[in-house]
């Protein structure tokens, strides 16, 4: 057909729902989910993907002196 291109634009979605579910089947079963099991990622990674350290930093330099108040 001449197309050079195909886009799966909800293939990583239905993948992160199978794994919520996944993950969510596992906690209702045995009340917890292990970081170290092939269901969750690191505590730390999860961070590094929201760029955590860059939330924090933007919040340290834009933050009102007078938050609160």
């Amino acid at each position: 057909m001449g197309f050079a291109i195909v886009l799966y634009a909800n293939a990583a979605l239905q993948g992160a729902i199978l794994g919520m579910q996944n993950a969510h089947a596992r906690i209702k079963g045995a009340w917890r989910l292990d970081e170290s099991s092939a269901r969750a990622r690191k505590f730390t990674e999860r961070q590094r993907l929201v760029r955590k350290p860059l939330c924090n930093e933007m919040e340290r330099k834009y933050a009102r002196e007078d938050k609160g108040k």
